[in-house]
């Protein structure tokens, strides 16, 4: 009837913005949060406008407090899905937040839940950071019910803050939610850490050397077992920090946590095992058998740098003291390293968020105040706030290579290139003035970014503008690279000899110009390849010899022809044997040293039986014998090679068993490929089932091939 009436009525044009007001709250008791919204677009937001004789904070368009945070409430408990609506009802609580007019706590779970139905991480995070502001200072939410405190002009300081302790627990895990089905598990554990620093100050941890000993964190499990506890109502909270750390491949941390969740005396904590965490454990379990150990360890080490970083940004925000500029460096570099892990972490905006915590608590202001996290950490290097008023860089801005050339990167791995190449545009803008070696990381990675973007033409245009004094060994390096690709192979030896005039020849660019020899139609490739393998081989310290036998299995896939006339291996009869004694010297080297045989060396092996077994009429038992006995050993070594589940491979060795009378050796072969998983071809089935006939061996072959 009210929105009858509404729609109808001469008072809603004489009454405006707070009859529709009372007519949207009407509806969100009623639970028709449907009309509720389209109450608010058609008459408050839309084509329909009410309120045009009664006009609120000046002008026919501002839209009533009241209005707009019914609309936040009831816009994200539609039930009809419409894309974008996040982006409005952000900058409706941004209105709000600035403006100095208060947010009922069903307005934020509204947003929320809106962001959440966008996948709109960055406006969560946002959420998160002013939440977090508010544990420390309460003064912006409100109870739902409580509608006059939402804008009260006769007493605006008489109201009743609302307690967000009880509300922790559904907010972090709704804004973890939406990082982690944006792929952003990084981020999702930093909303977590966060948080957690800011709980300290609850406990009694409020002052800076205190916060600042925990900088160094236990395990990642334990880390964030301890944040879960802090936090009531974290059910929802467990479920998203285990599929963050699945998503960080730390599938043995999530096991890790759930088992010290479950373990745990506490009945509060007994609460906390949902059955989604239940299926997560599950899942994690699965995984940690196939998961790499290195991939566990980058993230916690990774979690160790922002762990550290960021109790070093939550003391400084709280720290009155000044900072000197040799503080200000050594924070710079702490936060290129942790920038730097979390891309090799496959977690670049994480980086980023931090590298904007810290520029924030380095300026005294509060996170999430800019709009645009890129822009923030833009004016982080003091791109557009260069100069104070003698032209110099004023002493709270980080102006540091290693930091700049870690976000360029960053943005370039996180797709962002337009904005890398704007830090690189500004980058050289004021780098014309600085000192020779300040800028090199970030040019370097600008190239980089270059080339990506527009292509290897218009980095060599930028690498010709840049002074000689301003580039090193990694600029030849990029730009030999980009070249190789387009296969520009005369320019790469034009680079070769610049780089060697200037001093920056390295291994890999030296590399690169013996490919470009060998394509060329030079009449005299050997004696100018000698005259690389020696620049290259003085670079890296040894002789020739030693570099070009360390060097041998790449120079073989490069350049097919020249690798063993290199090698002075010119006599084709015995070419084969002389590279097969060099594989079997390093395999033996590397089987002392306790470490798996690369991969050419083994097919290098595995050929010379081959060949023993195609080249000769009549096979002695005891030299067959040999070579099983070698396979068997060069097998045992391969244990983590990727060459066990390699088909081609499977087929040449069960070959070689069965031709050199390994029958047993063969059928075990085979059996444990299968045992494995690995989907054997036939021409190995077929090898092992002539084998066990050979052998006499009964093996089940029927069941164990289905």
């Amino acid at each position: 009837a009210s929105v009858d009436y509404l729609k109808n009525s001469y008072d809603s044009k004489r009454l405006g913005q707070s009859l529709i007001a009372s007519a949207m709250y009407s509806c969100i008791l009623s639970n028709r949060h449907d009309e509720a919204a389209i109450l608010f677009n058609d008459l408050v937001d839309g084509p329909l406008r009410s309120g045009l004789e009664w006009q609120w904070g000046g002008g026919s368009d501002a839209v009533h407090p009241i209005c707009r945070d019914l609309a936040m409430r009831a816009i994200g408990l539609v039930d009809i899905e419409r894309e974008g609506e996040s982006a409005r009802l952000m900058q409706f609580f941004r209105e709000a937040r600035d403006g100095g007019s208060r947010i009922s706590i069903d307005a934020l779970n509204g947003v929320l839940a809106v962001c959440e139905r966008d996948g709109n991480f960055e406006d969560a995070v946002a959420i998160m950071y002013t939440v977090i502001d508010e544990i420390k200072d309460p003064k912006l939410f409100i109870a739902g019910s409580d509608l006059e405190s939402i804008h009260n002009e006769e007493n605006p300081e008489d109201f009743t803050p609302f307690s967000l302790q009880e509300e922790l627990g559904e907010i972090l895990s709704s804004v973890m939610r939406i990082c982690n089905k944006s792929g952003r598990f990084g981020l999702s554990l930093l909303c977590c850490r966060l948080l957690d620093l800011e709980l300290q100050v609850g406990e009694g941890s409020n002052k800076v050397s205190e916060v600042t000993q925990q900088s160094t964190p236990g395990s990642l499990e334990q880390t964030l077992f301890r944040v879960i506890c802090k936090i009531p109502q974290n059910e929802d909270i467990l479920v998203s920090v285990l599929v963050a750390l699945c998503g960080l491949g730390c599938s043995s941390n999530a096991v890790g946590l759930y088992e010290m969740m479950r373990s745990s005396n506490e009945q509060q904590l007994d609460d906390t095992i949902s059955a989604g965490a239940d299926e997560c454990y599950q899942y994690a379990q699965s995984l940690a058998v196939k998961t790499e150990s290195s991939i566990e360890n980058r993230y916690e080490r990774t979690n160790v740098h922002i762990h550290r970083l960021t109790a070093t940004a939550w003391s400084l925000e709280r720290f009155a003291g000044k900072i000197s500029q040799k503080q200000i460096e050594m924070l710079a570099a702490a936060t290129a390293r942790t920038m730097r892990c979390c891309t090799d972490a496959g977690q670049p905006e994480t980086g980023i968020y931090v590298a904007d915590l810290v520029k924030n608590a380095i300026h005294s202001r509060k996170p999430g105040a800019d709009s645009s996290v890129r822009g923030a950490v833009t004016s982080f290097f003091g791109l557009n706030n260069w100069s104070n008023e003698n032209g110099k860089p004023t002493d709270k801005l980080i102006q540091h290579d290693s930091v700049l050339s870690e976000t360029i990167r960053a943005y370039r791995t996180n797709g962002w290139i337009d904005e890398a190449l704007d830090l690189l545009v500004s980058n050289i803008d004021f780098a014309k003035s600085s000192s020779p070696e300040q800028w090199i990381q970030s040019t370097n990675e600008g190239l980089r970014t270059l080339i990506v973007q527009r292509g290897i033409n218009e980095a060599r245009t930028l690498f010709r503008d840049i002074d000689s004094d301003k580039r090193n060994s990694e600029t030849f390096s990029i730009i030999a690279d980009g070249l190789a690709k387009e296969l520009q192979w005369a320019e790469v030896e034009n680079l070769y000899h610049e780089a060697l005039k200037g001093g920056h020849v390295t291994e890999h660019l030296a590399l690169l110009t013996m490919k470009a020899v060998a394509a060329s139609n030079s009449g005299v490739k050997m004696r100018v390849l000698r005259g690389i393998v020696k620049e290259a081989s003085r670079v890296a310290g040894v002789d020739s010899k030693q570099w070009l036998s360390s060097r041998y299995w790449y120079l073989k896939q490069a350049l097919p022809y020249h690798a063993r006339l290199l090698m002075w291996w010119n006599d084709p009869s015995t070419s084969q044997d002389e590279e097969l004694d060099m594989a079997l010297q390093q395999f033996y080297e590397r089987k002392r040293g306790a470490l798996t045989p690369k991969d050419d060396v083994i097919k290098c092996i595995l050929h010379g039986a081959l060949r023993y077994i195609h080249e000769t009429d009549s096979m002695e038992p005891a030299q067959s014998h040999e070579w099983v006995n070698l396979l068997l050993d060069v097998l045992n070594e391969a244990r983590c090679s990727t060459l066990r589940d390699n088909h081609r491979f499977i087929d040449d060795v069960s070959y070689a068993f069965r031709a050199l009378k390994g029958n047993a050796e063969c059928v075990d072969f085979v059996v444990d490929a299968v045992m494995r998983g690995v989907v054997v071809n036939d021409t190995a089935k077929n090898e092992a089932l002539t084998a066990a006939k050979e052998a006499g061996i009964a093996t089940n072959f029927d069941s164990l091939f289905l």
